[in-house]
């Protein structure tokens, strides 16, 4: 459970990362800006501040930063000069490229995860499956919700799904249906 933790506050500081290089893309101009930009520059901070709090999945963790302001003017202007619009489209396609790597970050969480839950998952869900088979049928007095709910069977149903729930967090997409118990 511990490491489920570890992997919520991991996948957490990743939906945050994510958000945090869209809206520095939202941000940067799309032109040659010699202006000072206090909002962008904080949000960078940020960023690489929920980025350093990322661990490494073997050995390796996203290696990015937001691109300077300062830096990508100066090019914006040689290339300007230069009047090389193949040189100046490669450039503008490079700037934000390096933002894959939070896709490939989230690829590996996602299979060290599946790699951590596998056998416990397994073992709730032959669990499960063995208390559903249990469950007898009732007559046709049917009894209501309530005393269904106080059965061990159904009970115990309920906390395997629950535990399934917890394993599976959000690395698996779930039926619209998942939330019956």
């Amino acid at each position: 459970m511990e490491a489920l933790k570890q992997f919520e506050a991991t996948e957490a500081n990743l939906l945050k990362l994510q958000r945090l290089w869209d809206e520095l893309k939202a941000l940067f101009p799309a032109a040659v800006s010699l202006d000072h930009n206090p909002e962008y520059e904080d949000r960078a901070r940020s960023f690489d501040s929920v980025l350093w709090a990322l661990p490494a999945i073997d050995g390796w963790k996203p290696n990015l930063c937001p691109p300077d302001l300062d830096g990508v003017a100066a090019t914006r202007i040689d290339l300007l000069e230069l009047d090389e619009p193949l040189e100046t489209a490669r450039f503008e396609a490079a700037l934000w490229s390096e933002g894959r790597q939070i896709g490939e970050y989230r690829f590996r969480l996602d299979q060290k995860r599946r790699a951590l839950i596998r056998d416990v998952l397994l073992g709730a869900m032959d669990e499960f499956d063995t208390c559903l088979q249990s469950v007898e049928p009732v007559d046709t007095d049917l009894p209501t919700y309530t005393e269904l709910k106080a059965r061990p069977a159904w009970q115990r149903m309920r906390e395997l799904a629950n535990q399934i729930e917890v394993l599976l967090g959000s690395s698996v997409q779930k039926p619209p249906a998942w939330p019956i118990l």
